[in-house]
């Protein structure tokens, strides 16, 4: 949903946080960073954007405002902060996520708002 994605001078206006990554080198290999600039990260199991959602079957909700925005470079016009919609396990239907979301839930689960004793999430993808 394009109408929600912000430029440079909105993006610092909106007071949201907003993600912008950065690759660095780790012993060899290039790995994904990011810094979060405007206001602290929101607690969530993940981030997704607008058609993410919809088809993880936890719709955006239709007064529902973005959670956070991630800079995207390969975006030729100035409108290059993408919203993001924060997520919880519980919302999610997890037969339809994929093998980098899973990761993300598994690593972030709670986000220090749950109890993590229980252990990692695991599901059987079909």
């Amino acid at each position: 949903m394009r109408k929600y994605w912000l430029n440079k001078i909105q993006a610092k206006e909106s007071g949201m946080p907003c993600l912008i990554p950065r690759q660095i080198e780790i012993n060899g290999e290039w790995k994904w960073e990011g810094k979060w600039a405007g206001a602290p990260e929101p607690v969530a199991d993940i981030l997704l954007p607008f058609k993410r959602c919809s088809q993880l079957g936890c719709p955006v909700g239709v007064k529902e405002r973005p959670s956070a925005y991630v800079y995207c470079s390969g975006e030729l016009s100035s409108y290059r902060y993408v919203p993001l919609w924060s997520r919880f396990i519980e919302q999610i239907d997890m037969s339809k996520v994929n093998d980098l979301e899973l990761g993300v839930l598994n690593r972030r689960r709670g986000d220090g708002v749950r109890d993590n004793r229980k252990g990692e999430v695991r599901w059987n993808k079909q």
